[in-house]
């Protein structure tokens, strides 16, 4: 089999799955790849911002434009779910779209001075279903915003 064509090709990767198909026998094979981390940076999320640090030097990215944006839109929703339905549905769509959008675009620009930096961030996984439980109505709507 060493002296198979593909041989030098294929040599110090690792023999992955063989799949075997009517007309031919296709050979996968796997390459490591070794995890390289520069410079790396912890962040810490909470409700209006975005705390890192990198052993040296504090970072703060700032999401209080985009909690107001929610805050803004969940009160128009509110006075909008008041109005009569086929207004309702058509003004619920387009408020929807432009929140969307807003945030999308907010995040975006928080996302691109990530970019450069190997980042560590908490794993917020079940975050949600933990906090859930509270009866206060307004810690439910800040945790929902929080995870959104």
């Amino acid at each position: 089999m060493k002296k198979a064509w593909f041989w030098d090709r294929i040599a110090g990767l690792d023999l992955g799955e063989l799949i075997l198909k009517e007309d031919m026998l296709i050979v996968t094979v796997r390459r490591g790849v070794e995890l390289k981390v520069e410079n790396p940076i912890a962040w810490d999320t909470n409700l209006l911002t975005i705390d890192g640090y990198d052993g040296g030097r504090d970072y703060t990215i700032d999401l209080r434009s985009i909690y107001t944006i929610h805050r803004v839109y969940e009160l128009k929703r509110r006075r909008i779910q008041q109005l009569p339905e086929k207004t309702r549905g058509k003004l619920l769509q387009k408020y929807r779209v432009r929140e969307k959008s807003r945030v999308d675009d907010l995040l975006h620009k928080a996302a691109r001075q990530l970019a450069n930096r190997t980042n560590i961030f908490e794993d917020l996984r079940g975050f949600k279903e933990n906090v859930a439980g509270t009866k206060s109505r307004s810690m439910n709507r800040q945790n929902s915003n929080m995870t959104t």
